[in-house]
């Protein structure tokens, strides 16, 4: 119970500031961003395996990278699997020309 209330507590409670001042766009953001940077880390041998042809200049595993930004560098220079391409194709299924656009962005 502890648990929860120390996890959920101040999550439910950004929820609802940001709904409150309308800022949950960017809370929302935040956190996708965040979660991307902390699987990128956490699966970086997995995806390095699966998701790329080989080792290239761009692997996983950089904790100030979003896993976004790795597929999209991986997919300009031809380096990703049939599994990574079709992650890609997911992803700007999800919001158009999201890897291409990650790969552009500051990391």
């Amino acid at each position: 119970m502890i648990f929860l209330l120390i996890i959920l507590a101040p999550f439910l409670y950004g929820i609802i500031a940001s709904l409150l001042f309308m800022r949950f766009y960017a809370f929302a953001s935040a956190f996708a961003i965040s979660v991307s940077q902390a699987l990128n880390c956490a699966y970086a041998e997995f995806f390095n395996h699966a998701l790329l042809k080989s080792k290239g200049p761009y692997l996983f595993g950089d904790p100030n990278e979003t896993t976004s930004y790795v597929l999209g560098r991986n997919r300009k220079i031809d380096n990703l699997t049939l599994v990574g391409l079709g992650l890609a194709k997911f992803l700007n299924w999800l919001d158009p020309n999201h890897v291409e656009d990650a790969s552009e962005t500051p990391q």
